[in-house]
């Protein structure tokens, strides 16, 4: 792929070079045989058609990224669902991390439903993850609000690599837990890119 990359690039400062040895040609020919608004009028043409070729090469390389990048997002959200809990806290532990916030970890086992706790701007999150292959339901919700009173946090948090069930979504508005479901997770790691 990065072959194929370089082979672009390669061509369109080709095709640049092309267009300005065409340019000053055209120019050096016109010099003597053009009138000055004529070949003003022709390097004007010359530079508009340059720009918009450099323009529109630009436009593809950025569709490509843009394309490249979310082919990137999925990849990792597979590779996401084939951790293990461990593995996953972790792993969240370090999104948020790039993103700015300080954590905590809680013990692996007894942790009182919370995984870690994410601090960033004076504000304590408990956090509840839950690498599961099926929707999490309200469980994980009781178990992240009861952990967020114990571990002094004033927000409780539920990420998952799936989706959330109705009864866990509702429940989670109730007591103001903010969720993070396989789509904001990828928008997460989106940001990471």
């Amino acid at each position: 792929m990065a072959q194929r990359r370089y082979s672009k690039r390669t061509q369109q400062r080709e095709l640049n070079i092309t267009l300005v040895v065409l340019a000053v040609i055209i120019v050096g020919a016109g010099l003597g045989s053009i009138s000055q608004s004529t070949l003003l009028l022709v390097t004007v043409l010359i530079i508009c058609v340059a720009t918009l070729g450099a323009a529109a090469y630009y436009y593809f390389v950025y569709r490509h990224t843009l394309t490249y990048q979310a082919g990137l997002r999925q990849l990792q959200i597979a590779d996401v669902d084939n951790m293990s809990g461990v593995e996953f806290e972790k792993y969240v532990a370090d999104l948020f991390r790039r993103q700015g916030y300080m954590f905590e970890t809680t013990a692996l086992s007894g942790d009182l439903g919370v995984d870690l706790i994410i601090i960033k701007d004076g504000v304590r999150t408990a956090v509840q993850t839950k690498r599961y292959s099926k929707p999490v339901n309200q469980a994980a919700i009781r178990e992240a609000v009861a952990g967020m009173k114990h571990y002094k946090c004033t927000q409780a948090m539920v990420v998952t690599n799936n989706r959330f069930t109705r009864l866990a979504v509702q429940l989670a508005r109730d007591n103001n837990c903010e969720l993070v479901d396989r789509d904001k997770l990828i928008e997460l790691i989106a940001t990471r890119i």
